[in-house]
């Protein structure tokens, strides 16, 4: 089972929401063992770097 999460950016600096959205993915997966994708759609050109840097501060390596 699958899980899709839908936010407008992801930034190495956000909000809140953002932040629990990280969080419930990385619970969901550690937890009841349930996958997600999360889908921006915001183009960010350094979009590898952020999302490396989002796994390695919420702990998601290999999660999502």
């Amino acid at each position: 089972m699958n899980v899709i999460y839908i936010t407008s950016r992801l930034d190495k600096n956000h909000g809140g929401l953002t932040a629990s959205l990280l969080n419930k993915a990385r619970i969901m997966k550690e937890y009841k063992d349930i996958g997600c994708r999360i889908l921006s759609f915001h183009l960010d050109p350094n979009f590898n770097n952020v999302m490396k840097n989002l796994k390695e501060r919420y702990n998601l390596k290999k999660k999502i």
